[in-house]
């Protein structure tokens, strides 16, 4: 019995020194002081007594960049050694402070150009200007390089890890050139074709321009040639591109290119036997009336009245098949 009692007075000796080591591990904060700067502040909370790692700082001050940390408000242990770089580890004894450090920006500004990175370049960017610590928006590019596409900007002539991209947030801390990156445009084909006259008959013709082959968003201009045929005029040219939409366009127009394109040949045939030369021009010029006379043998276009859009196709015709004109042998 009497083992007994020395036993459970051993268990209660026992008991009260873990409970008086489990008060001492009190747990304690660390505040991060932003000392000027701005942020929501910052308090780490640990063990009394436990190690921890100083973090980085969460706060921005204009115009200076964060040094490190002091507990001194003012810093004046900073020149004993007493400071704390983020990432360094240290024991944290009761609650403490650590004031933010800050090193003031020179006051001067700095500038970004442009470089297009290539020769056959056409158009231009100024520079960028921002004081120093600042941040720009990187803007797009500027200049036009035929057949290829801009992509993003880097820090050299050959692509590199570091890119920027137009309205990227781009920090002012020293002089630099960004280089214009390119990569080959999408190509697409622009075909011509004969066409068919009025009532949907197919036209066999001479003198039709060649295919041809640009990129994404030329600017092509339709071929000025025209293309003749026997027994009819040529009045321009319908477009069908990539979507099926038709549009008329004359020779000379211009258009931006976004995908496969074919004109085909508008005709209005003329009168069966009629071949219309010079003084047929000159009688209708004259005779631009309301005559039944003429009208089965000049009204161009059936809308039954002799005027002026029978006698600029019947010119047009004329003007065509003048021999060599076009060299085209036509029989």
């Amino acid at each position: 019995m009497k083992k007994l009692m020395i036993f459970l007075s051993f268990l209660i000796i026992l008991s009260a020194v873990v409970s008086v080591s489990a008060s001492d591990a009190e747990l304690v904060t660390l505040t991060l002081d932003p000392n000027g700067g701005d942020g929501e502040i910052v308090v780490i909370t640990a063990e009394n007594g436990s190690v921890i790692e100083i973090p980085d700082c969460a706060y921005t001050m204009e115009n200076a960049t964060f040094a490190f940390w002091t507990p001194d408000q003012d810093g004046a242990g900073a020149e004993e050694g007493i400071l704390f770089y983020p990432g360094t580890k240290c024991y944290l004894y009761g609650n403490d402070t650590l004031y933010a450090q800050w090193t003031p920006l020179p006051d001067y500004s700095y500038s970004i150009s442009f470089d297009p990175n290539c020769e056959n370049v056409s158009g231009g960017m100024e520079n960028m200007a921002g004081e120093n610590g600042t941040f720009v928006l990187i803007p797009y590019c500027g200049f036009e390089n035929p057949g290829f596409d801009f992509m993003y900007w880097t820090l050299t002539p050959e692509i590199s890890k570091v890119k920027y991209y137009p309205m990227m947030s781009c920090p002012m801390i020293g002089d630099m050139t960004l280089y214009a990156q390119w990569t080959e445009s999408q190509r697409f084909m622009i075909v011509y074709e004969e066409g068919v006259d009025e009532q949907g008959n197919p036209v066999v013709s001479e003198g039709l321009p060649d295919s041809e082959e640009v990129y994404d968003r030329y600017r092509y201009t339709v071929e000025n040639s025209r293309s003749v045929a026997n027994g009819y005029v040529f009045c321009g040219w319908t477009t069908e591109d990539f979507s099926g939409k038709e549009e008329f366009v004359a020779p000379g127009d211009t258009f931006s290119v976004s995908g496969n394109v074919t004109l085909k040949a508008v005709w209005i045939s003329l009168p069966e036997d009629f071949e219309p030369t010079g003084s047929d021009v000159i009688a209708l010029n004259r005779i631009i009336i309301e005559d039944s006379e003429y009208i089965s043998r000049y009204d161009l276009n059936r809308d039954g009245v002799l005027d002026i859009f029978d006698l600029v196709p019947m010119a047009q015709y004329v003007v065509d098949h003048i021999p060599g004109r076009y060299d085209v042998a036509l029989g």
